[in-house]
């Protein structure tokens, strides 16, 4: 990483890599986006960005298909409110890691 890779995050041209989003945000002190309460698909999304963990981690983490957690994502199909907070759950026992109402990372 460089300035010029930190410059064109700041304007928007690229989003930064998956693996660099966890340590942006311990530098940050804050999650730099839209912490607004959103659907559950959104909120997993949010949570898996923190954590910096692909799809295919995640869902292989929470012993589901990937396309299903992509889909959930994607707001096509939504969890059910039980297994949402399983998954809520289950990510904070593996990772320690709760899930705040706006779908970013707790304190």
């Amino acid at each position: 990483m460089n300035a010029q890779t930190v410059t064109n995050w700041e304007l928007g041209r690229t989003p930064p890599d998956l693996p660099f989003i966890p340590k942006i945000i311990q530098f940050l002190g804050y999650t730099p986006w839209d912490g607004k309460a959103r659907a559950p698909g959104e909120r997993l999304k949010a949570l898996r960005w923190s954590l910096g963990m692909t799809q295919e981690t995640m869902a292989r983490r929470l012993g589901m298909d990937p396309t299903t957690l992509a889909r959930w994502e994607r707001g096509e199909k939504g969890p059910t409110v039980k297994k949402f907070r399983w998954c809520v759950e289950t990510i904070f026992l593996l990772t320690g890691v709760p899930l705040t109402d706006g779908g970013a990372p707790g304190a």
